[in-house]
């Protein structure tokens, strides 16, 4: 089976989309499926709009089985979704519907509703779609799932001792808690409000961190740096 997957953006970036889409490719490949990932654009807007000409020219759907449409693409796939279908049976991968994040209007993602079969990665995004007129029996959920998590005893603790240089114990203090939070930090991801509400009151002992891309919105991650300095120490 051929599998021609049409997505935008750099698909390098370690964020939770590009990681699930890798994943699933990992595993199509292991059941012998080829698979092809097309980046056509970056993922703004006018890029997309500007490289639709030169996809539906360069993309043949009858080179492959299967289509596979990331619905960040919509924009630059829209014009030819309805004549890639005719030819080939249409999947629509939606993490999230561009115009629930208030990114896009909803007009162009009216081709992804219409798609052969629609894959959503939790009951919500499921409910979403079917709220946006697609078809429930073409829905299905497929889970992200998580990375089994390996610790071991060496992992130091509140007050556990540990060896020295010189065979000596000393005491290694760790965070009572730890509160993570893991993703970019752009406005609709909440990470300012985060850090604020953490900063409005003494939390001893407990750390807040924040792990993901912090260069997508530049201005805002200065914003949110600037927040993080006058936090109260912990």
């Amino acid at each position: 089976m051929r599998v021609a997957f049409i997505t935008v953006g750099d698909t390098t970036r370690r964020t939770g989309g590009y990681l699930y889409h890798a994943e699933v490719f990992r595993r199509l490949r292991a059941f012998g499926a080829e698979t092809t990932e097309i980046s056509a654009s970056a993922a703004d807007i006018a890029a997309q709009q500007a490289a639709q000409s030169a996809l539906g020219a360069t993309f043949d759907p009858r080179d492959f089985d299967v289509i596979v449409v990331d619905a960040l693409a919509r924009v630059v796939c829209a014009p030819w979704l309805a004549r890639w279908q005719a030819a080939r049976p249409l999947v629509a991968m939606v993490h999230e519907l561009p115009s629930v994040a208030g990114s896009a209007d909803m007009a162009t993602e009216a081709g992804l509703l219409h798609a052969d079969l629609l894959l959503a990665v939790s009951q919500h995004g499921r409910a979403i779609l079917e709220e946006r007129g697609a078809p429930t029996e073409r829905i299905r959920v497929v889970s992200p799932g998580c990375d089994r998590l390996i610790t071991d005893d060496r992992r130091p603790t509140t007050d556990k001792q540990r060896p020295t240089l010189d065979n000596q114990p000393s005491i290694v203090h760790r965070p009572s808690s730890v509160v993570l939070c893991v993703a970019q930090w752009i406005p609709r991801k909440g990470i300012l409000d985060l850090v604020q509400a953490w900063a409005s009151r003494l939390r001893p002992g407990a750390v807040l961190e924040l792990v993901g891309e912090a260069d997508a919105d530049p201005d805002y991650a200065t914003t949110v740096r600037a927040a993080i300095a006058v936090a109260p120490p912990t």
